[in-house]
């Protein structure tokens, strides 16, 4: 069981005429897949949200390294917090036929996500949220992906360890998660097109 945060900022909003509907992936406050105003809840305060991450794109080869580590299969729900342009889980449906959830807080990315998703045709395999990803309920991801910084990743720690169940798969990218050092199973390095050197921690709940 894996979950995935991706690059980004990983917490999401709701709109106010939101409902909740129940699907593969579980309860999720949605409207209008095109009408971003629907989801928004009004308790929504962007400016006491906590940013965890600012927006970076996780390169592709760093993104396969993650999935691969992950050992993820068609059997999986992928999470991705913080999930920009979905890449993370438009990939693991792709490459290996897994579910994935993407959430994010800026309407142009879920937007982007969704677009990304139609034109690889796996948009019946993932789905795309504006959520706060400090309130989202990720208990039913097997693989969830993050890459934030280690004080990010720390103030998620507690939700993954009372959310996740046992066996889950947490993936970061470059930044590892304080106080799991008894749950890290593997740490990989490797280098992108330009040779910058990337870090993948490998942990199982």
């Amino acid at each position: 069981m894996l979950v995935l945060v991706g690059a980004g900022v990983a917490f999401l909003f709701l709109s106010g005429g939101s409902k909740i509907t129940e699907g593969h992936y579980g309860s999720h406050a949605v409207g209008d897949k095109g009408n971003f105003d629907t989801l928004v809840k009004p308790s929504f305060d962007p400016a006491h949200a906590v940013k965890l991450a600012p927006y970076l794109p996780t390169p592709m080869c760093v993104v396969e390294k993650m999935l691969e580590l992950a050992d993820v299969d068609e059997k999986d729900i992928v999470y991705d917090l913080g999930c920009g342009d979905g890449r993370i889980v438009i990939a693991a449906a792709l490459k290996y036929g897994a579910h994935g959830v993407g959430l994010d807080i800026f309407p142009q990315w879920i937007k982007k996500s969704r677009e990304n998703a139609r034109k690889a045709g796996v948009d019946a395999m993932v789905e795309f949220y504006l959520e706060d990803a400090t309130k989202a309920d990720i208990s039913e991801a097997t693989v969830v992906a993050l890459y934030l910084l280690p004080e990010s990743n720390d103030l998620l720690r507690p939700i993954l360890e009372k959310q996740l169940k046992p066996g889950a798969c947490v993936i970061t990218h470059d930044y590892h998660i304080p106080g799991w050092s008894d749950k890290e199973i593997c740490v990989d390095s490797l280098k992108d097109d330009l040779g910058k050197e990337h870090t993948v921690f490998v942990y199982r709940r």
